[in-house]
């Protein structure tokens, strides 16, 4: 017989036997039977850690007016830094031990305010300060002197102006100590959303000021 005619007949006989007409091909599953797919290289989302001994007071990265601390602690400011890292700018304001009747390790409540103008608390008098964006710090329940004794005793005795020159940080500067009250202004060279943290032993309040 012709092989030519033979060809037409052989095909029919493998369909009719199963066999495959495409043994390289992958099979192709019902409508019935599919299952999702999942990709070998998929992991799941895992979110960072927080540092040990870092509680941010305020979401990172917030806009607008900063706020934290506590109602009733009082405290005294033995010592203030600036410093600069990679990507942001830092100012720490650190304190003795809280003494009761105020909570342990607690910030006194503070609020960090973008202004027009630093004013020197007690006077209202202007506080020349270097910077295209400034802020107000202030502190209730916080000092620099401690009264408490028969005597007056400076418990801050480190420098009221700060100039780094950093990234961002152009200028920190005291702004008053008056009944519990502490103030400090912010210069920065443009505005940023400031961040504030705590951190314990020492008690310490932390302002983070990114560069970007």
């Amino acid at each position: 017989m012709n092989p030519r005619k033979l060809a037409p007949i052989l095909l029919v006989l493998l369909f009719a036997c199963g066999a495959d007409p495409d043994p390289a091909g992958s099979p192709i599953p019902s409508p019935t039977s599919a299952t999702p797919s999942v990709s070998p290289s998929a992991s799941p989302t895992t979110q960072p850690l927080p540092t040990p001994g870092r509680s941010p007071l305020s979401p990172p990265a917030t806009c607008g007016t900063v706020t934290g601390g506590s109602e009733g602690t009082s405290v005294k400011l033995v010592e203030v830094r600036v410093g600069t890292h990679d990507g942001y700018d830092r100012i720490v304001f650190e304190f003795a031990p809280p003494q009761p009747p105020s909570p342990a390790d607690t910030l006194p409540r503070f609020t960090i305010t973008e202004v027009d103008e630093v004013t020197q608390d007690g006077s209202g008098n202007r506080v020349q300060m270097d910077g295209q964006a400034l802020y107000s710090l202030v502190m209730h329940g916080a000092s620099g002197v401690d009264l408490s004794g028969s005597e007056v005793v400076q418990t801050y005795t480190g420098p009221r102006e700060f100039k780094p020159g950093f990234p961002v940080l152009t200028e920190l500067e005291h702004a008053g100590d008056f009944e519990n009250v502490l103030s400090w202004g912010i210069g920065l060279k443009a505005p940023r959303c400031i961040e504030a943290v705590k951190l314990s032993t020492p008690l310490r309040l932390v302002l983070d000021i990114p560069h970007g």
